[in-house]
């Protein structure tokens, strides 16, 4: 039997403060199998690519580096790294972000002992641009689920985690134009259960510098709504098309209300009301009243935790 091969594909774009411990830390994985590191350097004028020539050189024949001179955006500049990934499992990493040691040993491993699996994910540090940490980006979540998991607790998967057999590379590639890392987990749950690994073998940056989080939220947002929108064409799970919807305009509703921006909140119920084809009422409704929980529930948060630090400050004061 020839040995298995995993193709690493590291998406990049001006992350010179991060690039290098990005690839480093592939570099440094321990897993018995060939691994071939793609990095897509999409046009970075600020020193990234020079930084990447450097690791080349010095670490030969490992790295890829394909290098474009015109920045051709961030979905494009994915679907060619997974087009030239050569391996028997892909996996995803921004290039702002990095693993841990054992990371691909770990899902290699789960993969081979689930065949009924398609992917494999894990958990992930959350840190600030300047590794600050956060915490950590989930709580339990089971070792395997479906789709209609996926759709009813939406995005709680990190792209940088993401690791999945080969065959279904080909899914990806038909992808439009634009879009994001949840339709890749839509897509892939279409076509079996996904596994999951909760130690935290990624860390994370939160809205670093390049993240669309950051540079484009709306555009996040509608891309968001059309990968819903394309895991509930599948007419098996109509049973949560309700609530999945509903999760929906229950964030919007937060977010235009946290904003105190009208606007926002109008445009989208135009949106929602265009594109919600079952118990559109009732949806709109519901998800609008999780929505002001939601909003509650944050407001609470934040109160007690000024209170928390309020109180400590003062008894460190009375020492």
């Amino acid at each position: 039997m020839s040995r298995l091969k995993i193709s690493v594909c590291i998406s990049t774009y001006n992350h010179c403060r991060y690039i290098e411990h990005c690839i480093l830390s592939v570099i440094s994985q321990n897993v018995s199998a060939e691994v071939e590191i793609l990095v897509g350097n999409d046009g970075s004028t600020d020193g990234t690519t020079e930084i990447i020539e450097e690791l080349t050189r010095q670490y030969d024949g490992r790295i890829i580096h394909i290098h474009r001179r015109e920045n051709i955006g961030p979905f494009e500049n994915l679907k060619l790294l997974i087009l030239k990934a050569q391996g028997d499992f892909i996996a995803h990493l921004d290039g702002d972000d990095y693993w841990q040691p054992g990371k691909l040993r770990a899902q290699m491993s789960f993969l081979v002992n689930n065949p009924g699996c398609v992917a494999c994910y894990t958990n992930a540090w959350v840190v600030r641009d300047d590794l600050t940490p956060m915490g950590i980006f989930n709580n339990t979540i089971p070792v395997r689920f479906d789709l209609r998991f996926l759709l009813c607790k939406g995005n709680f998967l990190n792209h940088s985690s993401i690791f999945y057999r080969a065959v279904y590379k080909v899914n990806i590639l038909n992808f439009p134009t634009n879009f994001i890392d949840y339709r890749i987990h839509i897509e892939l749950a279409m076509h079996g259960a996904l596994g999951y690994i909760n130690a935290p073998y990624v860390v994370y940056r939160y809205a670093s510098s390049q993240s669309m989080i950051r540079l484009a939220n709306e555009q996040v947002r509608n891309l968001y709504l059309e990968a819903v929108l394309y895991g509930l064409s599948n007419d098996s799970i109509d049973d949560v098309y309700d609530v999945t919807l509903e999760d929906f305009v229950a964030r919007i509703v937060r977010d235009g209300l946290a904003a105190a921006n009208p606007k926002f909140l109008f445009r989208w119920f135009r949106v929602l009301s265009q594109n919600i084809k079952k118990e559109r009422a009732r949806i709109l409704l519901f998800g609008s009243i999780g929505g002001l929980l939601k909003l509650f529930a944050a407001i609470l948060r934040r109160i007690l935790t000024i209170l928390r630090l309020t109180n400590e400050l003062r008894v460190i004061n009375e020492r």
